[in-house]
């Protein structure tokens, strides 16, 4: 790339043929060379010249840092009506320690390259005010902006102008339209992109904007899961394990399964463990399904901690342990399990890893036994045999408070 003349120059936001770009990129003979093309042209009095070589003096390119000496060309430069110099002139002046960069990410600038049309600078723009970072936050100005972007055909624009109109964010709420953007974002390129892809497998299997299709959802949801989508992978080991718009393949579901649960899916990793635990898609191996229980109620997967709880009680896939079988289903109860309560209750009306407690366990089975657990209500009526009426005044109570917290 040359550039014998710089008298049509105009920074905009640095597009890939800027002459600031090029600046910034030389090393060596090169950069020497354009600096001495500088000198040349500043002696002719070429404005552009004494703007690029100030940035060259900020920022130490092929010439040693001076600051005061950068200052005086960009102000002979503004003096000579260089729009651009003028703007960075007096962002400096009122900046401390800035740095060009410092400058292209100003809201000043910012606006200017997004109103001349440069497309990471509406993109960018759209965020600021999404955000509210150096600008007021405005919904309606980001989807503006994002719309500019997107019909540039900026992916995560046109993704994010999808996820405007689907939640209804400074536009109206529009499913059709959303769809609409989230196609153009999926099908961009070789791949695609895939937080788009995912969006539109969603609005497949929802019928949201678009009719109910499981084989179109499926489609789109394994282009994301390919593409390294977390939820997207989980969702195909689903898709596989149940046959839902794809044929139904137990390896496939385990594959998937373990992508989403390697990147930290908890949901994945409960799966992933059960799996395990049937041999399905998978060797059968309880110490495997006990790992990856225990990575997911590590992340509060209720049905996990109760996976876990009963390994734990029973001694399979690791050593048994009962006070860690109840520490796992009380976990477990609290996020309203019915079989952990159950199982929970059984322990303190038994004593088995926790000292018996009646009304304790009369609490537990009574809140299992209201979610329609059977066993849970036929072990609290052979409870209520061996407890004093106070006893049980005071488990009904406890049951009460419980329910006012987690269920109203």
């Amino acid at each position: 790339m040359t550039f014998d003349s710089l008298s049509d120059y105009s920074i905009g936001y640095l597009n890939e043929d800027d002459p600031v770009l090029y600046l910034l990129s030389l090393k060596d003979q090169d950069l020497d060379d354009f600096l001495k093309l500088l000198g040349s042209t500043i002696e002719q009095g070429d404005m552009d010249s004494r703007y690029l070589l100030s940035i060259a003096y900020l920022e130490g390119r092929g010439v040693k840092k001076d600051l005061p000496k950068a200052i005086g060309l960009l102000q002979k430069a503004a003096e000579q009506k260089h729009l651009d110099a003028a703007d960075f002139y007096d962002f400096l002046c009122n900046t401390a320690n800035a740095t060009f960069q410092d400058y292209l990410k100003s809201p000043k600038v910012l606006v200017k390259a997004a109103n001349r049309g440069h497309l990471e600078a509406q993109f960018n723009l759209a965020c600021a005010y999404e955000a509210g970072e150096g600008f007021p936050e405005d919904m309606k100005e980001a989807a503006y902006w994002y719309r500019r972007a997107a019909e540039q055909g900026h992916e995560e624009a046109q993704y994010l102008l999808g996820l405007a109109y689907s939640l209804g964010k400074g536009v109206s709420k529009d499913p059709a339209e959303a769809v609409k953007w989230w196609r153009l974002a999926a099908e961009q390129d070789r791949y695609g992109y895939y937080k788009a892809q995912y969006s539109l497998g969603c609005a497949y299997r929802d019928g949201e904007g678009v009719g109910q299709d499981y084989e179109e959802s499926a489609k789109w949801m394994l282009k994301a899961a390919g593409g390294g989508h977390c939820e997207a992978q989980f969702l195909m080991g689903c898709a596989y394990s149940e046959g839902i718009g794809i044929p139904k393949d137990l390896a496939e579901a385990a594959y998937w399964y373990r992508s989403a649960a390697e990147c930290g899916h908890g949901n994945a990793q409960n799966s992933l463990g059960c799996a395990y635990e049937l041999g399905e898609g998978v060797p059968e191996d309880m110490t495997e399904a006990v790992k990856w229980w225990r990575m997911a109620a590590e992340q509060g997967i209720g049905s996990a901690q109760y996976s876990l709880g009963c390994a734990c009680k029973e001694g399979e896939g690791l050593s048994k342990n009962l006070a860690e079988a109840v520490n796992w289903w009380r976990l477990s109860a609290e996020q309203d399990d019915k079989d952990s309560q159950y199982l929970l209750g059984t322990a303190y009306k038994e004593g088995e890893g926790v000292l018996r407690d009646y009304i304790e366990a009369y609490k537990w089975l009574n809140i299992s036994a209201a979610s329609g657990h059977k066993r849970a209500k036929e072990s609290m009526d052979l409870l209520e045999t061996k407890m004093m009426p106070l006893q049980i005044g005071e488990a009904q109570k406890l049951s009460r408070e419980w329910w006012l917290v987690n269920r109203v």
